[in-house]
């Protein structure tokens, strides 16, 4: 059962476009009916009733369908088509005793170039010499060079071990913190540090790049005295959860330059909401993107490739990939 309506938070996928995708990976035989957010609740349950895997997104999948798990007694598996799942009711899922997959490393590659394009345009001024030269102003205004300047990245997963690869081959000093140091693909010329070193490196920072995924422990991990840290001359780019970083905090930072810049992709309220309650999308010092880090051509096919590799996996009596650890959150 696809569940995600529309495209816009589909990687611009529509479910019938899904159901292709996956018929042309697919060695089960499978067939998919789509749904919308918009769906009844009768419909709905008439849907889910034969229902074996649900295929949604981190925000599709949420209390109105989860609450309805008991009239899915087929159901043995929910995959998300995103990274994050933090808007997913994780109670539910326990308490239907299915399985909860996600997509996390299918956009790891574009979420870094992202972030480390972001970071670029910071140090370049791309942005603000763009806005100037459309307004007739010609003015040089230096920028910096990114070798040799120190760059902290929060969350050493899939995204911030590329984007770490990245920053090194730029000659960037890199720095990692984790919340198992121990763990993961070592990178070249990075340091790694647990979180209890948070503190400790963030005086160092030029640049503070976020890449963790929220949950209870990482929200507002990133707050006031974080940022009384920093060098005044640092900026924050943000391309994992933005709630991570407490929003007042960050406004109060920019507003009062406390700290430089900042370049954001994610966001702390969707459409038809305003991405902040602060508007820190329209301050002079921000550089804004509606959370496209991760939508790619290629992206689409890595998402669906997993997808259609767990319904295989499942069918077969094989091992998922991406089980999310349901005491956790990722």
């Amino acid at each position: 059962m696809l569940h995600f309506g529309d495209s816009s938070t589909s990687y611009g996928v529509t479910p019938e476009r899904a159901a292709d995708i996956l018929n042309q990976k697919l060695d089960t035989r499978c067939e998919f009916v789509s749904s919308s957010p918009n769906e009844s609740g009768a419909g709905l349950r008439g849907l889910l009733a034969d229902c074996d895997v649900l295929v949604g997104t981190s925000v599709t999948l949420d209390t109105t369908i989860c609450g309805l798990f008991e009239f899915a007694p087929r159901l043995k598996l929910v995959q998300c088509l995103g990274a994050g799942i933090e808007k997913i009711p994780l109670d539910s899922i326990r308490a239907a005793g299915v399985t909860l997959a996600d997509a996390s490393g299918s956009n790891s590659v574009p979420v870094a170039e992202h972030a480390f394009a972001l970071l670029l345009a910071v140090a370049k001024r791309v942005v603000e010499k763009d806005r100037e030269m459309k307004k007739g102003v010609w003015k040089r205004t230096p920028g910096v060079e990114v070798q040799g300047l120190t760059h902290v990245i929060l969350g050493l997963g899939a995204v911030g071990t590329e984007l770490a690869r990245r920053s090194s081959a730029f000659g960037m000093k890199v720095i990692g913190i984790r919340k198992h140091p121990e763990r993961g693909t070592p990178v070249q010329g990075c340091e790694v540090y647990g979180i209890e070193d948070l503190h400790s490196s963030l005086p160092r920072a030029e640049f503070l790049t976020v890449a963790l995924p929220l949950t209870s422990e990482t929200r507002g991990l990133i707050g006031k005295g974080e940022f009384a840290l920093m060098k005044r001359t640092a900026s924050i780019v943000i391309v994992s959860r933005a709630a991570v970083v407490d929003e007042e905090a960050l406004y109060r930072a920019l507003v009062e330059r406390r700290i430089s810049n900042a370049a954001i992709d994610t966001w702390y309220s969707l459409p038809p909401s305003a991405p902040s309650r602060y508007s820190i999308e329209k301050l002079d010092n921000v550089i804004a993107t509606p959370h496209i880090g991760g939508i790619t051509t290629e992206t689409v096919y890595r998402v669906f490739s997993i997808v259609s590799q767990n319904i295989d996996n499942l069918a077969a009596g094989r091992d998922l990939l991406n089980v999310v650890d349901l005491d956790l959150g990722y």
